[in-house]
């Protein structure tokens, strides 16, 4: 239900929504990893979004995508959901062959066109272990230009 709330029926939201932001556009150009921890409905994932759908921030990371995860989850299906977006977001199909490729053409894949792209920001949502960033961070390259991804997670570690 998290991400189906409106920014106007949120409280006290403007202040970490600023913070996050300001990390988002800070002048850093190695990719950044940023973590949002708390317990469970604290409001890590409201946070997470009211920043994501920010119009702002969709025109400063024109690359972007959302991947929802839990306790359990399908690292190939996450895989194909995020190469997916990614060509979403610039109004090209996905190559079909996207849907025969196994985990590690997957992160090869999605490296390869996060390469060419100038910055992106990447929100994973609900990560329960750190094995699960371990995954994923490999696909996810250090493009040296300001690259973002947001990890909300109820793990401090």
């Amino acid at each position: 239900d998290a991400l189906l709330l409106e920014e106007a029926d949120l409280v006290g939201i403007e202040q970490p929504k600023k913070q996050l932001c300001d990390l988002l556009f800070k002048d850093e150009t190695n990719r950044a990893v940023i973590s949002i921890h708390g317990m469970g409905g604290l409001g890590k994932t409201t946070l997470a979004k009211q920043v994501y759908e920010d119009p702002k921030v969709k025109k400063y990371f024109r690359i972007h995508a959302w991947v929802n995860l839990s306790q359990s989850f399908n690292m190939e299906e996450i895989l194909k959901d995020l190469a997916q977006q990614l060509h979403n977001v610039i109004g090209k199909p996905a190559p079909e062959s996207i849907g025969m490729m196994k985990i590690d053409n997957l992160k090869e894949f999605i490296k390869n066109f996060l390469q060419r792209s100038k910055k992106y920001l990447i929100v994973l949502d609900d990560v329960w272990h750190v094995n699960v960033w371990d995954a994923v961070k490999l696909a996810l390259p250090n493009n040296n230009c300001g690259s973002r991804v947001i990890l909300t997670t109820r793990k401090k570690d």
